[in-house]
């Protein structure tokens, strides 16, 4: 007669499923609870961006983002294989990533640097936010411009002006292939946050280059 305990064999298959499903348990209620630190979250999102991971990048996109872009993490996907690493092809890490933390704001900063053969540099920097529902970032504000610097420039330091004459021409060059993943500009990430469209961007980054050709400001204009 067949005995109705489990099999021995069967032993060591179920105990790995349960571990697994723990694992995955402790993770989930780490992120509803909102305690995981800013730290390892921007870690986390610095290393999903470094494997174009969108499926863990998502969980970590704010809100208004998600909203104003109707993004899934199938769409994400799609913008970070197409967009994000063409853009890093040839990059690789070259130093240590340096963060600091700014516990007033419950804000904390990553910086990536990435090279290439040709001494070309970028740097991939996030921002992590603690929000009600936890560690959230701007992901597409700074994907794209990490991604325009990694794409029309070539690592020196540049003045404000010059930052700004970059992004400007990057955009102008690159809002069709933005606009064709449904990134139709940047969102700011305050409560209430509204698209601000790649044209009209265009316009208020070239209104302050005129403005500090005019008149040198001594605190840096918004990007």
């Amino acid at each position: 007669m067949k005995s109705d305990k489990p099999q021995k064999w069967l032993r060591p298959i179920w105990t790995g499923v349960a571990s697994i499903a723990l694992i995955a348990l402790a993770l989930t209620l780490t992120r509803i609870f909102g305690h995981e630190s800013l730290e390892h979250s921007a870690t986390t999102i610095a290393t999903a961006i470094d494997r174009t991971d969108a499926k863990t990048l998502f969980g970590y996109v704010h809100d208004n983002e998600k909203a104003e872009f109707h993004l899934t993490p199938e769409k994400l996907q799609s913008f970070m294989d197409g967009y994000v690493k063409p853009s890093f092809a040839g990059y690789a890490k070259s130093q240590a990533p340096h963060g600091m933390a700014f516990p007033q704001q419950g804000v904390y900063e990553l910086d990536q640097i990435y090279s290439r053969p040709d001494g070309r540099r970028m740097t991939i920097a996030v921002t992590s936010e603690m929000t009600e529902s936890g560690p959230k970032t701007p992901l597409i504000t700074e994907l794209v411009t990490t991604c325009l610097f990694a794409r029309y420039g070539d690592g020196r330091h540049l003045a404000a002006p010059e930052k700004m004459k970059l992004l400007a021409d990057g955009i102008s060059r690159d809002k069709d292939t933005l606009n064709s993943f449904g990134i139709s500009g940047f969102v700011a990430n305050r409560p209430g946050g509204q698209l601000v469209k790649w044209d009209d961007y265009v316009a208020h980054l070239n209104d302050n280059i005129r403005k500090l050709a005019v008149k040198p400001r001594s605190t840096p204009f918004q990007f």
